[in-house]
C-alpha cells in the first residue's frame, strides 16, 4: 500500500454523504488504520460493514477509493480499519479535472468587494450586490457559467457557490466568453479562472468533484 504515507490526511464519506476526517495511523496487509480525533467537529460513528469513499491528501495528488469498515479498535482516539480497497482514482494537483454540473453561482463585479482581503468576514454585505448565474462545469482551477449580463474578458469578479452545504467564496477573472443567442433571449457563457484560491478551498472543490465522479460511475 505504497500509495499512501503515514499521517496523511484522509476524509471519509459515507453513502448518505456524511463525512469525517482523520489521519492514516498505520497500513498493514492492504488495510488502512485511520484515527479520528474526538474533537473533530464532523465526528460521526462508523459501523462495521459500512461502505464508504476515502479521500487521501498527499503533497502533489489526491487519491480517492472505495472501502469497507472491518474493525473498530477501542482506544483513547477512535481508530477504524478500512479493508476491501477498490476503485482507486488519482488526481494530480497540477491537473484541474473539470466535471459537468449544474449549480447556482452568485457573482459581483464590484471592485471594492473584490479588493477586500478577508471576504468571508464581509459575506453579508457581499450578498447585497450579487447577480445570479448557473455553473455548467467546475474544476479546482475555475468554472464555466452562464448568465444574462454582458461582461468583458479580463473582468475580475467575486463568485459564491455552495458545495456540500458550505458556501465557497473565490476571486476569479474571465478568460473567455461565448454568446448564445436564442429567441427573445441572449445568454453569455464565461470561463473563469480562480485567482489566489486557498489550498483548503481547492481541496473542498476536488473533494466535491470526486463525489460527483463516484455518483456518475454508479449510474
Amino acid at each position: 500500500m505504497s500509495l499512501f504515507d503515514l499521517n496523511s490526511k484522509i476524509e471519509l464519506i459515507t453513502k448518505d454523504e456524511k463525512k469525517t476526517a482523520g489521519l492514516i495511523q498505520d497500513i498493514v496487509d492492504n488495510k488502512i488504520y485511520v484515527t479520528i480525533p474526538s474533537d473533530n467537529k464532523e465526528l460521526i460513528i462508523l459501523h462495521l460493514g459500512e461502505q464508504l469513499k476515502g479521500f487521501v491528501y498527499e503533497k502533489q495528488k489526491l487519491i480517492a477509493f472505495d472501502a469497507i469498515i472491518t474493525d473498530r479498535i477501542n482506544a483513547d482516539i477512535p481508530t477504524y480499519e478500512l479493508s476491501s480497497l477498490t476503485n482507486f482514482i488519482a488526481l494530480q494537483r497540477r491537473e484541474d479535472v473539470r466535471i459537468p454540473c449544474s449549480i447556482p453561482v452568485y457573482y459581483t463585479k464590484n471592485e471594492f468587494l473584490y479588493s477586500i482581503s478577508d471576504v468571508e468576514k464581509n459575506i453579508d454585505n457581499i450578498w447585497k450586490y450579487v447577480d445570479r448565474g448557473v455553473v455548467s462545469d467546475l474544476s479546482a482551477g475555475g468554472l464555466r457559467f452562464s448568465c444574462v449580463e454582458d461582461s468583458s474578458v479580463g473582468q475580475n469578479m467575486l463568485l459564491l457557490f455552495e458545495l456540500d452545504s458550505v458556501t465557497i467564496i473565490v476571486k476569479g477573472s474571465i478568460v473567455y466568453k461565448e454568446l448564445n443567442v436564442a429567441t427573445n433571449k441572449t445568454t453569455y457563457i464565461y470561463g473563469v479562472k480562480f485567482q489566489d484560491i486557498s489550498e483548503s478551498k481547492r481541496e473542498q472543490i476536488i473533494n466535491h468533484i470526486f463525489v460527483l465522479m463516484r455518483k456518475n460511475r454508479l449510474k
